[in-house]
């Protein structure tokens, strides 16, 4: 009760310092002008930046005048003047190294469109707790935990901001991004005290099976995911937790029950080619090459061939050797140079480019927000496959455009202080800081997008090393059918070759270095007659 009457008393007092400020300036405007009108009050005086004002009063009695000038713009809620204006009020003075004086200057950052450095500024705070509730509310009304701050500040959490921001911004510091989780064990902390169904829970929950599930430990992702397939808040979209649940499935050898998940992928979502090819490994491991080779079929079409990646035409040849459809086979390794070949070329060339007029495009309109694969358009062409719906590459895209968006802040609070005194050295250092921040997390953006490019032309360059063993299967199998069906007959003439070709040399493979189908001049096989009646057991 003494608190509650100390209080309401402070802030009597804080209204009267005002009326009588107010009252004063309405004073010299009527000897001035006696017609004047009397000066109202400001209509601030119940609003919440008034009420901050009125608390700089009661720490700051007697305020000079430049003191005071900080204080006005505070009430007319102008945060760029008030940061500029702060140095010059506060220099040298104890509220400076206070705890509700660094917090304010914290908050005016904030308000000036510097969220990152208000926020690092901020948990310099020795001690949260003395900072007066009304800036703690005006602090947590500025920074939600959905603020993009949160996860590009260098910052790290302590017990005491509790006070001042819920668990959830929390789990922004400790969890980071959807992507590897920085500490895991905390991270695990933090998602048990979340509330359930909570989008940060599921977010942190979702961080946890990307974990899990690369660490091998399948059954804690699964339990998780689960989890997460019943919650109201989803972090991520449906599509791709089915597509994760089959994958954990197919981890632990349960292929049916992978299946089942894998069909749940709808022909127009992002992972559907992959769903496809995924479904078509599945069976191959079940023994059913038939049903590969059907899943597969669509996906080695000109059409869906770059969407659907190399190893589309890994296993639907796999599934044609296993049911002996060997001209099916040769067809298939006919037709992948000429879909990666030059597809190999460019991406190459992608993840060896300073400068690309596509890649600047792309981040420009990663920036405004997530895209599709049909979003690329003709781009999509020369573009990594799976640029569209890597999370690292928008997280990353959208750190550029907000630390961008703080450069330009400070650019402006730069140009802004030069017409004052003493003041260029903090804002031009500001302006310095950001704007290598800015730099540097565009240049994070389009080296990842470089390194999409690599790891795409990588996995081309692996499944035609793969193809060439499927290649090398395929001679071995033609020879021994030929010999099989030859055996009782009569030479007709002498042969050469293990296929039937006259020319000695016409099977030089695998070979060592790179070699495209494309390129082998004298590939020549006769595999007119079906390995079925003689060839079951090699067919397995």
């Amino acid at each position: 009760m003494i608190k509650t009457h100390l209080c309401l008393t402070t802030a009597l007092i804080c209204l009267s310092l005002h009326a009588k400020g107010e009252d004063l300036e309405g004073l010299f405007d009527s000897a001035i002008d006696p017609s004047l009108p009397k000066k109202e009050h400001s209509a601030s005086q119940s609003s919440p930046l008034g009420i901050l004002a009125y608390l700089l009063q009661d720490e700051l009695p007697k305020p000079h005048p430049d003191q005071s000038l900080f204080i006005r713009h505070i009430e007319n809620g102008d945060w760029n003047k008030a940061l500029l204006q702060f140095k010059v009020a506060f220099e040298g003075h104890s509220f400076q190294q206070s705890a509700n004086g660094k917090a304010l200057f914290a908050l005016a950052h904030i308000r000036s469109g510097l969220p990152v450095t208000g926020l690092e500024r901020l948990f310099t705070l020795e001690n949260p707790r003395k900072v007066h509730p009304e800036i703690r509310r005006m602090l947590k009304e500025a920074l939600p935990e959905s603020h993009p701050a949160w996860g590009l500040a260098d910052i790290q959490w302590r017990a005491e901001f509790a006070e001042i921001f819920p668990a959830e911004t929390e789990y922004q510091i400790i969890g980071g991004s959807l992507l590897s989780p920085k500490d895991p064990k905390a991270l695990a902390d933090i998602f048990s005290k979340l509330p359930r169904h909570s989008l940060s829970r599921a977010r942190a929950g979702w961080a946890l099976v990307i974990h899990h599930s690369t660490n091998n430990d399948v059954e804690q992702a699964a339990k998780i995911l689960a989890d997460l397939m019943k919650s109201k808040a989803q972090p991520v979209t449906q599509d791709l937790m089915e597509i994760t649940a089959a994958r954990l499935l197919f981890q632990r050898a349960h292929y049916a029950a992978a299946i089942k998940y894998y069909e749940k992928i709808d022909k127009k979502s992002e992972y559907w080619t992959d769903a496809q090819e995924e479904m078509a490994w599945a069976f191959i491991r079940k023994g059913e090459p038939q049903n590969a080779m059907a899943l597969s079929q669509s996906l080695v079409t000109p059409v869906m061939a770059q969407q659907a990646g190399p190893e589309s035409f890994f296993v639907h040849a796999l599934a044609q050797l296993k049911i002996c459809d060997y001209p099916g086979v040769i067809s298939s390794l006919q037709a992948f140079p000429k879909n990666f070949k030059a597809r190999s070329e460019s991406l190459k060339k992608l993840s060896a480019s300073s400068e690309s007029p596509q890649i600047k495009k792309i981040l420009t309109r990663l920036k405004g927000g997530k895209l599709s694969r049909a979003h690329l358009g003709a781009d999509g062409a020369i573009l990594p496959r799976k640029l569209s719906r890597d999370q690292r590459l928008y997280i990353l895209a959208q750190a550029a455009k907000n630390l961008e968006m703080e450069a330009n802040a400070a650019d402006t609070l730069y140009s802004q202080s030069l017409a004052l005194t003493g003041l260029q050295g903090y804002f031009d250092k500001l302006r310095q800081t950001t704007s290598l921040r800015s730099q540097t997390a565009l240049n994070a953006a389009q080296s990842r997008i470089k390194d999409l490019a690599q790891i795409e032309n990588s996995e081309i360059k692996d499944i035609l090393s793969k193809l060439h063993i499927v290649e090398a299967e395929v001679i071995q199998q033609v020879s021994l059918a030929h010999r099989v069906a030859t055996k009782n007959k009569a030479p007709a003439e002498k042969q050469k070759g293990a296929t039937g070709s006259k020319d000695r040399d016409a099977l030089t493979f695998p070979a060592n270095d790179e070699l495209w189908f494309d390129e082998i001049g004298n590939y020549r096989v006769d595999v007119k007659k079906a390995c079925h009646a003689d060839m079951k057991g090699r067919s397995s």
